[in-house]
């Protein structure tokens, strides 16, 4: 029984981090809720953006720079907790395949886990990363305080994990508009700016970076809470699966002791009618006292 008692203790608990998993993967999933709404927001916001930009710079084309600086800062995106994969691993990986031949670029690790695995092989600037939603906004702001100390404005690219795609993707944040500078419209006026074309495109720039980074720290943390309920479901099944198992196992050892426990009764009974048994039954019916004189 000794065993039994062991094993039960096991199952016991594997119960309760059943039980722990259970509860992470039920606030990823209220978390990916939330997300869901600030996203759809997101998309409305980077098309009403882009739409501005679109038009601005059809009269206006000359406003863009027209190179991208030499030194380049890469926001690697990653994540602060941990039950969710190769999730960190990924984004590393498609980073240096886009950067490994590089020079001049300067990383910045959001999240500890990130942090953790980045700076065995690179130096990089580490943050916080965010758990919750609430706390994207003051990431932000720690990012843009960090951009504006640099000494000289570098192009900026963030790596990061997509909810859409499921897998890390690069983009570029500065200069931004680039990809709209050849863009179609029918406008036949320009737009009536009440500042310089440039110092408007300026106002545009940073209005647009505080969104794109909005956008992908959501992005990343939807992703992020994707990867760690499905993480969490086959963690749980497969603890469930050990639980099953010990379960049989302990019903089979239930079952031999009760089987030895049956044994030793019908050994007993065995012993006690034996007429060599001092108190045993003779084949006459009568008990035998011969071992009373």
């Amino acid at each position: 029984m000794a065993r039994y008692h062991e094993l039960r203790l096991y199952r016991s608990k594997l119960e309760d981090i059943r039980e722990i998993m259970h509860s992470m993967k039920t606030l990823a999933q209220m978390e990916s809720h939330r997300l869901t709404r600030h996203i759809q927001q997101q998309h409305a916001i980077a098309d009403h953006i882009q739409q501005v930009a679109n038009d601005f710079l059809h009269f206006f084309p000359a406003s863009l720079p027209s190179t991208e600086s030499l030194n380049k800062t890469v926001l690697l995106i990653g994540s602060e907790r941990g039950f969710c994969g190769d999730f960190n691993g990924e984004v590393l990986r498609c980073y240096e395949a886009d950067f490994s031949t590089e020079e001049n670029v300067q990383l910045i690790a959001v999240g500890h886990k990130m942090t953790s695995l980045v700076e065995k092989q690179h130096a990089v600037t580490a943050l916080q990363g965010a758990n919750v939603t609430e706390e994207i906004s003051t990431l932000v702001e720690e990012v843009i305080h960090h951009l504006a100390t640099q000494k000289e404005v570098a192009s900026l690219y963030a790596v990061y994990q997509s909810d859409l795609t499921g897998e890390p993707v690069v983009e570029t944040l500065l200069p931004a508009f680039t990809d709209l500078e050849t863009a179609n419209t029918t406008l036949r006026h320009p737009p009536d700016l009440n500042l310089p074309p440039q110092d408007f495109l300026l106002e545009l720039t940073d209005h647009a970076l505080h969104h794109a980074l909005h956008r992908l720290f959501y992005s990343s943390l939807m992703a992020e809470n994707q990867r760690r309920i499905h993480h969490l479901e086959n963690a749980t099944q497969h603890l469930d699966q050990k639980t099953e198992h010990l379960q049989r196992r302990m019903n089979v050892l239930r079952q031999e002791a009760i089987i030895e426990e049956i044994e030793v009764i019908l050994l007993n009974q065995a012993n006690l009618n034996s007429p060599e048994h001092p108190f045993g039954e003779t084949d006459n019916g009568f008990v035998n006292n011969d071992a009373n004189h």
